[in-house]
């Protein structure tokens, strides 16, 4: 695969920050994070009580796996405490990776964007393209001008 960056480029790393539900690392944050290496993405495993730290630097992507009804508990129990007002206040974009079905409480974060739902099962090389479309289709995005070009009159023949 192709990466999207030049290695040698330290300022622009890009680093995905990965919820960590639990107290280990389990094998889908190992094998996401090899497949997300490839396109030149670094994957960053955090608690939730960390993420403080690394909204100082602006709105970061986040991807939150819940694949277990112990995950999916303690996910809930984050999101009430923390994660809906930052997700409100456009600090997150969420990738979440979810075994229980679609959350239609956080529909208004889905057309903003800040919050893309992935159904569980899903292949690891789908996952990754997808978070790469989205995450690098953003990045264009907040570059480009808003308005729109110049307009120009249709020549007149006499």
């Amino acid at each position: 695969m192709k990466k999207l960056i030049d290695e040698n480029d330290i300022s622009n790393e890009l680093y995905v920050y990965y919820l960590q539900l639990e107290k280990t690392i389990d094998s889908s944050y190992i094998m996401l994070a090899a497949h997300l290496k490839e396109y030149g993405i670094e994957l960053v495993p955090v608690h939730c009580h960390e993420l403080d730290y690394f909204l100082r630097d602006g709105k970061i992507p986040i991807i939150i796996m819940t694949d277990t009804v112990q995950k999916d508990n303690t996910y809930k129990k984050y999101r009430r405490e923390y994660l809906d007002f930052a997700l409100r206040n456009n600090k997150l974009t969420v990738f979440h990776l979810n075994s229980f079905g679609h959350n239609h409480t956080l529909y208004t974060e889905e057309k903003r964007g800040t919050y893309v739902p992935m159904p569980l099962p899903m292949r690891v090389e789908d996952i990754s393209l997808k978070m790469v479309e989205v995450f690098f289709s953003k990045r264009t995005s907040e570059k480009r001008w808003p308005g729109g070009t110049r307009s120009t009159l249709p020549e007149h023949k006499k």
